[in-house]
């Protein structure tokens, strides 16, 4: 399976989401930030033009969703990631 992400170049650190949410007009906004290697939760999708398209143009509205998050870094700083993910059976 082949996924596609966010990393920062000058830190290498993939970018993960959060989630807030707003009671006055029941939105709920995704944001993009840096996570550690650690942290397992990683911002990934389907495809390369979908990542290269919030690298370019990150949505800062209510309007976001996991498909279309908001952040504030700049595209400059960012590099589209290609997971491989290798998925069997647990035995």
């Amino acid at each position: 399976m082949i996924k596609y992400g966010l990393r920062v170049k000058k830190t290498d650190k993939v970018l993960g989401f959060g989630y807030i949410y707003h009671e006055e007009s029941d939105n709920v906004i995704f944001e993009l930030y840096p996570i550690s290697r650690n942290s397992g939760n990683v911002w990934m999708v389907n495809t390369l033009e979908e990542a290269k398209s919030i690298k370019y143009n990150g949505i800062n509205d209510s309007q976001c969703s996991y498909n279309k998050p908001s952040h504030n870094l700049l595209s400059k700083d960012l590099e589209v990631v290609k997971f491989s993910i290798n998925i069997t059976e647990a035995k």
